[in-house]
């Protein structure tokens, strides 16, 4: 039982971590999104 506690933690752990990643991948793309906004502002006017 001791061992399938530690795979839970760890199915947890590794979860939030890679929750964490997600978080700060979207924090740059929103971050460099700001950056260039006049250079990628054109590709908005585009109908598709």
């Amino acid at each position: 039982m001791n061992c399938q506690r530690g795979w839970g933690t760890a199915e947890y752990l590794a979860i939030l971590a890679g929750l964490m990643v997600l978080w700060r991948g979207a924090q740059a793309a929103l971050e460099l999104l700001a950056e260039h906004h006049d250079e990628f502002s054109w590709a908005l006017m585009i109908p598709f």
